[in-house]
């Protein structure tokens, strides 16, 4: 590498164990200071209590100028079935770099630091999940050659008053109303019989882990994963739904309840069915939870065109926002094929937690 008069004043590296207090400054910053980003126990949860963490020092990537830093990107591990063998897979998420180093200019920034950070992300890994892209990102990626994965992106505005009354107390600093509470319940549909958990036991993790998608490649979940991911108290706040047929298990669901730009969201970041019947009684169970919480905006990712078709009979529409999903594999490995994706494989479920609120 030749040598320069002037080096370059930012740094792709990981974080390091000194500088979590730097990591949330910036992380207020970027995403707002209730942002779970923002929040310590969200490092704990991500890096320290996920069973298949490196931890954060491996797997958080941070863009450095001095002692500040001005960009980071996520890497979150979970486990993936791909053509019947059982990999750890990193989803990167929640990029973000200044706006004022997007750009920089010179010979020694002929890679910008946004781009170094995301190749950065992919360095030593046979297998990348990159889901949630924004279209920046996505051009970037597809122009690495990493192909697209077909994924549909839902929404549902149950109540659009309700909706902008929340955006408008939060811009005001109010507190926004989180919705009722709701407790264990019952639904039957199409000879089914769905139950609501809202603190599953180990036993009904086992459970509810006893199905898995019909397809080549999809996250398969152990009980300490699962667990991890869907119900740890440093997590989302999520809501189990067990679709039964003769006391046998036919379906899950778990849906996720937080904020989004100040309005209570309920995203659907699992979904999981064994058959057409099964998928309808899940759907309504969904919907019930949606009506007892009343909320007012739900979101939903799925790689499931039957899913798809169901939700759009129940009101869903896709999402006018362009989002991306991609899939990196490594030179000389054989690329996947058959994706079952839900949202929970990359997304946390909320931009806030409920609970963060003032």
């Amino acid at each position: 590498m030749l040598e320069t008069s002037v080096k370059p004043k930012v740094v792709c590296r990981f974080i390091k164990p000194n500088e979590e207090a730097a990591y949330l400054e910036f992380a207020r910053a970027a995403w707002g200071n209730n942002s779970v980003q923002a929040d310590q126990s969200f490092l704990a949860w991500l890096y320290e209590e996920n069973p298949n963490s490196r931890g954060m020092e491996r797997d958080l990537l941070v863009l450095v100028d001095g002692n500040r830093i001005v960009g980071a990107f996520h890497r979150m591990r979970i486990p993936w079935r791909i053509d019947g063998k059982r990999r750890i897979v990193p989803s990167v998420h929640d990029l973000f770099v200044c706006s004022s180093y997007r750009t920089i200019k010179g010979e020694q920034y002929l890679v910008p630091p946004g781009v170094q950070v995301m190749l950065a992300a992919l360095e030593r890994e046979t297998h990348v999940a990159l889901f949630g892209l924004g279209e920046v990102a996505d051009k970037i990626y597809e122009r690495m050659r990493n192909p697209a994965v077909r994924v549909f992106w839902l929404e549902k505005i149950r109540s659009r008053a309700n909706a902008a009354t929340q955006m408008v107390a939060s811009r005001l600093g109010w507190s926004v109303r989180s919705g009722r509470q709701i407790n264990r319940g019952i639904t039957k549909a199409c000879n089914l019989e769905v139950v609501r958990i809202v603190g599953p036991s180990q036993d009904e993790l086992i459970e509810a882990l006893t199905i898995t998608p019909a397809a080549r490649t999809y996250p398969d979940w152990d009980l300490a994963s699962y667990r991890w991911r869907f119900f740890h108290k440093l997590g989302p706040r999520n809501v189990l739904l067990l679709a039964r047929r003769n006391r046998t298990l036919s379906g899950r669901a778990v849906v996720s309840i937080g904020l989004k730009n100040g309005v209570v969201v309920a995203r659907v970041v699992e979904l999981v069915f064994q058959d057409a019947e099964c998928l309808e009684a899940l759907s309504e169970g969904i919907e019930e939870t949606f009506n007892d919480m009343a909320v007012p905006v739900c979101l939903a990712v799925t790689s499931s065109r039957e899913a798809t078709e169901r939700l759009q009979r129940a009101g869903w529409d896709f999402r006018k926002k362009t989002i991306g999903a991609r899939w990196f594999t490594q030179r000389g490995e054989i690329r996947p094929e058959g994706f079952w994706i839900c949202g929970g494989a990359w997304d946390y479920g909320c931009d806030a937690r409920i609970e963060n609120l003032p």
